[in-house]
């Protein structure tokens, strides 16, 4: 009998170990994250922004507006005009996203305030040479919550 149960909580250990490194390669987060952010690197340049800075810059036309979460979720809704760059989908789609100019001003968002993938796809894009990349943290919840405008994709 208790042979039987440590060989049930075992295996109950290994699914969750193959789920989880499933999880983290899917997402490229954690273990599989694609590049470590080096101590000092790019993300302390990246300026956290709020609502109202990035109601602002969407209602003056002086951003582009990047959506880092899953396709599938920017297909429900997003800010109007923004790109879909997924995180786990940045090294294919980002060659073909062109005519955006090293000094544009870009603001990246995802979910919210429980969501990172703005951050890493905003280092990314500093990476690639873009310098004025700022993170918009309260992401498409807060926008969303706000009742500002949205655009979803028609099927």
């Amino acid at each position: 009998m208790i042979v039987r149960s440590i060989r049930e909580a075992l295996v109950l250990l290994g699914l969750a170990a193959l789920f989880g490194f499933s999880y983290s390669l899917i997402t490229q987060r954690g273990l599989f994250a694609s590049k470590a952010v080096p101590p000092g690197g790019p993300t302390g340049q990246i300026e956290m922004i709020d609502l109202a800075a990035a109601r602002r810059a969407f209602e003056q036309g002086t951003a582009v507006f990047i959506d880092s979460r899953h396709a599938f979720e920017f297909r429900q809704g997003h800010i109007p005009h923004a790109l879909s760059i997924p995180l786990n989908e940045f090294d294919q789609v980002f060659p073909h996203l062109t005519g955006i100019p090293a000094t544009q001003s870009i603001i990246v968002y995802c979910d919210g305030t429980e969501c990172n993938s703005s951050m890493d796809v905003g280092v990314r894009l500093m990476q690639a040479g873009y310098h004025n990349v700022r993170v918009f943290f309260g992401g498409w919840q807060e926008w969303s919550q706000q009742g500002l405008p949205s655009e979803a994709v028609k099927p």
